[in-house]
């Protein structure tokens, strides 16, 4: 159905082009356009009154988008529902009183801490309170397994209205983590220390945290070497005295965000609290102790009484050596904090994406972009942001550094001492891509655009030449700045001379059509956003929750059904392939033509996936990082044919195998039992098994092998006439590899 047009929206352009024309000189070229701009304007007004259905109509929608925008809200709750149905309204409604519930427990907790005699009545409260989280839970739970696109589509539309709360952070699973702990430490009203690396979140957090449990924002005390006590706890001035004609001055008492806090009753955060001098430190020490209705001395201006709900959070990165310029806490502060710290750290990579996508959001919770960048520009991105955080906060990955190169012969890796990729980043290179796509008349595709923005930081000079050459390779070897050759970043030649780069950066023709599908630029609804799932997080838990809660062990995985269908469009297939196949198979007895056995098979490409997948992983087996991609590639072109094979053979399993796996390194890490494969020599890709000779295909691409799952070759009577017979006997034109045999036995092994 098509989107209607916003008649308040209109409305107001059309206000402002005429401001504009009015203010404009005639005959100049600024006022033409602008005549242009209001011509067309209103001849779209004029549309958009008949779309809805004449005059009266209009008018009805007119008042509605009205009151919506004089809201101020960031996100059309009223289109979201209608798109995604009356369920959307109702988890919005039960996940605010879930929070709802959750504050006032908190509140009340608070409450017996400073007010014993109230006990009693608290705790009657607490029981209600828990009872009735245990029912909100529970129909939020249920919301979850039963209808997961509803409660997906919720779940970005709250991260879209958290980047626009006070805090300006995204309520993530990880997010809530932290809340709770904070939340659970307030409790005591004692100070609370979070520490973590740069651009972990801290200050967002803990400003969210104060909105969120208290309804007040927190008073705020940017720490520096130069920050003074008059800073903290405010200073005497002087201003004129009211109704007093004759010039009278008065002195009066300004207050620092401290005092304000202790008088108003609400939290106060000490921001980058390690860059405060040690002395200052010492000198707030001394309120750490102090109760609710105590007197607290203010520096210079006598005392203020401490009002309930006062609360103190302190932010820092710790001394380090990659912050040698923060103090170290003197020890009277440091046992303060010993048990009321909390560690920040980076957000995980799927939550990364998420937050990307509701940074990328528009109002009606649809995203205006490819289906390429939305399923492997990003997820990528957001690989490639959490090698660069695991570099910066100690040293790269094993993997990666063997990947790159970067380890030497005595193991060693290297780490970054100063670039990271964070949230903020993120922030900066999405609001630019905004602006890139409303000012340029032809934008470049964002895998174009992206390779130059992170240019931008590789070629800044603040940081080291080893920063930023490490940096570069971690990002090549996740498939970034191919458009951008070494001189374009200011380095050494040979920066990408290692395998993973130089495969993605050998053939200049393949990426064509990576710049051609990033170009492909369509409008995804909100329903589709919810079907994502490049991490398969959502994928697992949905079936993890299935068979917990449903005993459905065969349930069809919607998110990554939806996955499917999204690599379909990218790969420009008019046929969209299901994930699952389910065939009817009959055994006839080619003598008697009887049937004789029937089976109702079920192939579902993403559990297999994930199955292999997480075996590969385990078994320590390097694949490809488009690994899975390649994988539904093969499943999406082969379909047909796949189906086929089931119905007339009764497969009933699959193997899948990554490509170019030396055959040495196949037989060590599939290796089972006692040893089974010890046998098979790693000086020739020739092994006798069970006296059978069998010879490795030197397979060079990854494939789907479709087999009969059973134990014994006798278990079923279409395998049990092949016994002791030669694949070139019965007529089979593809046999099984020896790479492949020891994957399957190796999977088999594990789970029976």
């Amino acid at each position: 159905m098509e989107k209607l047009p916003n008649l308040y929206n209109l409305k107001e352009e059309k206000e402002n082009l005429e401001a504009i024309i009015t203010d404009t000189k005639e005959g100049g070229i600024s006022r033409e356009i602008a005549e242009k701009a209001l011509k067309e304007n209103e001849t779209e007004i004029e549309g958009s009154i008949a779309k809805h259905g004449g005059l009266s109509n209009a008018k009805e929608h007119f008042k509605k988008e009205k009151a919506r925008a004089e809201r101020g809200s960031i996100i059309d709750e009223e289109i979201i529902e209608k798109e995604i149905g009356p369920t959307f309204k109702k988890l919005n409604n039960l996940e605010e009183k879930r929070d709802d519930l959750r504050d006032f427990e908190i509140q009340i907790l608070r409450s017996l801490q400073s007010d014993p005699y109230a006990r009693k009545s608290n705790e009657r409260l607490l029981k209600t309170i828990q009872k009735d989280k245990i029912k909100v839970e529970s129909e939020i739970g249920d919301i979850e397994k039963k209808e997961p696109r509803a409660y997906r589509a919720g779940e970005l539309v709250s991260y879209k209205k958290g980047l626009h709360k006070e805090g300006h952070i995204a309520p993530t699973p990880k997010v809530r983590e932290y809340l709770d702990e904070i939340g659970r430490r307030m409790i005591t009203g004692k100070p609370m220390f979070l520490h973590g690396p740069t651009g972990t979140g801290k200050t967002s957090l803990a400003r969210f945290a104060a909105k969120h449990f208290t309804g007040k924002d927190a008073q705020m005390v940017y720490c520096n070497p130069q920050t003074r006590i008059s800073h903290i706890w405010g200073k005497t001035g002087i201003k004129p005295v009211e109704n007093n004609t004759s010039g009278a001055i008065q002195t009066v008492d300004i207050l620092g965000p401290l005092s304000r806090a202790i008088e108003q009753g609400c939290i106060v955060i000490f921001d980058e609290f390690s860059a405060l001098p040690k002395e200052l430190m010492v000198s707030i020490k001394g309120i750490f102790g102090k109760k609710v209705g105590e007197s607290v001395p203010i520096e210079g201006n006598g005392s203020i009484k401490m009002a309930e709900g006062f609360q103190m959070i302190f932010t820092a990165n710790l001394k380090s050596d990659k912050n040698p310029e923060r103090q170290e806490l003197p020890p009277e502060i440091t046992r303060e904090f010993e048990q009321n710290n909390l560690e920040v750290t980076y957000t995980p990579k799927e939550e990364a994406y998420d937050i990307m996508l509701a940074r990328l959001m528009n109002s009606d919770g649809s995203i205006d972009m490819s289906w390429y960048d939305m399923n492997t520009t990003l997820p990528k991105l957001c690989e490639a942001m959490e090698e660069i955080q695991i570099a910066y906060t100690d040293k790269e990955s094993e993997d990666l550094a063997r990947q790159t190169g970067t380890m030497n012969a005595s193991g060693k890796r290297q780490g970054l001492k100063k670039f990271v990729m964070t949230q903020g980043t993120v922030e900066a290179i999405l609001e630019d891509w905004k602006l890139e796509k409303q000012i340029e008349s032809k934008p470049k595709c964002f895998v174009e655009f992206l390779d130059e923005r992170l240019a931008t930081g590789i070629t800044f000079k603040e940081y080291s030449e080893a920063d930023r050459i490490l940096a570069a390779k971690i990002l090549a070897s996740k498939g970034f700045l191919r458009t951008l050759t070494p001189e374009d970043l200011s380095l050494p030649k040979n920066v990408f001379d290692f395998d993973a780069a130089k495969k993605q950066r050998a053939n200049i023709e393949a990426l064509a059509p990576v710049i051609k599908d990033s170009s492909k630029e369509v409008h995804i609804s909100i329903k589709d956003l919810a079907d994502l799932d490049p991490f398969n997080m959502r994928g697992k838990h949905i079936k993890d929750l299935a068979n917990q809660f449903l005993n459905q062990e065969k349930s069809k995985d919607t998110f990554s059904s939806g996955m499917m269908k999204k690599m379909s469009k990218i790969l420009g297939k008019e046929k969209v392939a299901d994930s699952v196949i389910s065939a009817e198979y009959i055994y006839k007895n080619p003598q008697s033509g009887k049937a004789e056995r029937q089976e109702n098979i079920e192939l579902d490409i993403e559990k297999i996936l994930f199955r292999y997948s997480d075996f590969y992983k385990e078994k320590g087996i390097d694949m490809p990082d488009d690994f899975e991609e390649q994988i539904r590639e093969i499943w999406e072109r082969n379909y047909d044919e796949i189906q086929k094979a089931v119905e007339e053979n009764g497969f009933d399993d699959m193997i899948i195998a990554p490509a170019n796996i030396p055959l040495t390194e196949i037989s060590e890490k599939m290796k089972v039992g006692n040893g089974y494969y010890d046998h098979i020599k790693s000086s020739t890709t020739v092994a006798n098994l069970n006296g059978i000779p069998l010879v490795s295909t030197s397979v060079d691409k990854p494939r789907i092998i479709l087999v009969h799952k059973v134990k014994e070759i006798d278990e079923i009577p279409e395998l049990a006439q092949t016994k002791g017979k030669k694949a070139q006997d019965l007529k089979v034109d593809e046999s099984l590899s020896l790479d492949d045999y020891l994957y399957y036995q190796g999977i088999y092994f594990k789970e029976t």
